[in-house]
């Protein structure tokens, strides 16, 4: 289950906010740092310990799904309903939600083959496709630090995603 939380910032104090990441409780602190002009994420461990010092980056809105099939020998084929501007011919790391079957909905390897398409590799059949969910290019803000939950910040609903 996603949690989210409002990023509120104060003018003369770092916005903070607890999370629990891999099950571990995190002190976030998101303050505003002068010389970077920018904002900055600081994850602290429960003692106050520093994981991780770095900048704050939004990831995009994620895109309606359009259609959803699956084909022995080419994999999964994905077309989104608005153009996904992935650079074509490129491979990255695409988020499916909201896809039923469960099977499909994670992190995928995807090969983009036009402004509204993708696929990607799935051995074996995930059955009848009921829900097609939406896609996303999610910058994890914990990857590297936490192996299975992820921090994502909107930068259009002012949020943080956080999942476990």
């Amino acid at each position: 289950m996603t949690t989210y939380i409002q990023f509120v910032p104060q003018p003369a104090q770092a916005f903070v906010f607890s999370a629990t990441l891999d099950g571990i409780g995190v002190t976030c602190q998101v303050p505003w740092n002068l010389f970077g002009n920018r904002w900055y994420l600081s994850m602290l461990d429960l003692n106050g310990i520093s994981i991780a010092y770095r900048a704050l980056a939004a990831s995009p809105d994620p895109l309606p799904i359009k259609f959803i099939s699956w084909e022995q020998d080419d994999g999964v084929f994905v077309e989104t309903i608005e153009p996904h501007m992935f650079e074509f011919m490129s491979t990255c790391n695409l988020t499916l939600a909201g896809v039923v079957p469960d099977v499909l909905n994670g992190v995928w390897s995807s090969f983009i083959t036009g402004p509204n398409t993708f696929n990607f590799k799935l051995m074996t059949d995930p059955g009848p496709i009921s829900s097609f969910g939406q896609v996303s290019n999610d910058i994890n803000l914990a990857a590297g630090y936490f192996s299975n939950s992820t921090l994502v910040f909107r930068q259009s609903t002012q949020m943080f995603e956080i999942t476990p």
